[in-house]
Formats: structure tokens, C-alpha cells, sequence
């Protein structure tokens, strides 16, 4: 069983590397959506082609905050026991 420290500690990490992905999620978002509007102002991209790379960047996020995910699964054993989860990452 997790002592509360060792909680907050990993709940800490958590929201640090939640904060990071949330910007590297819009980051590319931005990103997306400038490319595709140059690209369609400029005439190089057309609407069709445009929405699907809109989609497949949105399936980029979602799986970039999957990753969240396999953070969630602290396990203290007893050699990792009074180690920080911060320490583990």
C-alpha cells in the first residue's frame, strides 16, 4: 500500500508530463491546421485531401495522449519502496 507522500509524489509527475503532452498536442494541432490552410490558400492542397490529413492529425493527438495512459500503473514493491515514483520514471 502507497503511503499518502508517495501519492502525491506520483500525482505530481503525472500532471507535469499531462501538461507537457497537453502542449505538444497543440502544437501540433496549430501546426496541422496552419500547414493546411497555407497549403490551401496557396492552391498546392485540395478540400478532400486537406480533411484527411485534418483527421489523420487528430488520430496523432489522441494517440500521443494515450501514452498518458501507462503512466497510471505505479507499483510499489518492496525493493522500490521508499523511492520516489519521480525516480522510477
Amino acid at each position: 500500500m502507497q503511503s499518502s507522500f508517495e501519492a502525491l509524489v506520483h500525482a505530481y509527475a503525472l500532471s507535469k508530463k499531462t501538461v507537457r503532452n497537453t502542449k505538444e498536442n497543440i502544437v501540433i494541432a496549430i501546426g496541422v491546421v496552419l500547414f493546411l490552410l497555407l497549403g490551401l490558400i496557396l492552391g498546392f492542397i485540395y478540400m478532400a485531401s486537406g480533411m484527411f490529413v485534418h483527421e489523420a492529425s487528430i488520430l496523432v493527438v489522441i494517440f500521443n495522449a494515450m501514452r498518458l495512459i501507462r503512466y497510471g500503473n505505479l507499483k510499489v514493491t518492496p525493493q522500490l519502496q521508499g523511492k520516489s515514483s519521480h525516480a522510477l520514471s
